[in-house]
């Protein structure tokens, strides 16, 4: 790693692609154990408040209580992390890649309205509104 990067962990917009489908589920599995809109959870941790899950739920999910899901719903976003991904908003599904271009460090930014496949990358201040449509060539 460079010194001037930020990230130990740098994706290729192929490695990121190959694993979105398992970052959709995970977030589509937090959404289903604390609720789209849980009131007062930040994003790593619970208040302890109860929320019933959504209908893609499995029945072990019911059995939780609120504490466990939100429990459960954490670690599952610290997985994504230990990933490497960064964790922007998981009710919108979005994430970011750490990912090297033009010798620069960047995003490469998904959330879940992007579809099935990584298209826009940022600067790492520039945030979701510096949004970029990634190059063909780098597919």
């Amino acid at each position: 790693m460079s010194e001037s990067f930020h990230f130990a962990k740098h994706f290729t917009v192929e490695e990121a692609n190959e694993l979105l489908p398992t970052v959709r589920r995970i977030l589509q599995k937090v959404q289903d154990l604390v609720g789209p809109k849980p009131q007062r959870i930040p994003p790593f941790s619970g208040n302890g408040n109860g929320v019933k899950p959504n209908h893609g739920s499995t029945p072990e999910d019911w059995a939780l209580s609120g504490e466990e899901r939100i429990a459960l719903a954490n670690e599952l976003l610290q997985h994504l992390q230990d990933l490497g991904i960064v964790v922007q908003d998981w009710r919108r599904g979005l994430v970011d890649f750490p990912h090297i271009r033009d010798g620069r460090e960047v995003f490469l930014c998904y959330e879940f309205a992007d579809g099935p496949r990584i298209l826009f990358y940022h600067e790492l201040d520039a945030g979701y509104a510096g949004r970029k449509p990634i190059a063909d060539e780098e597919d």
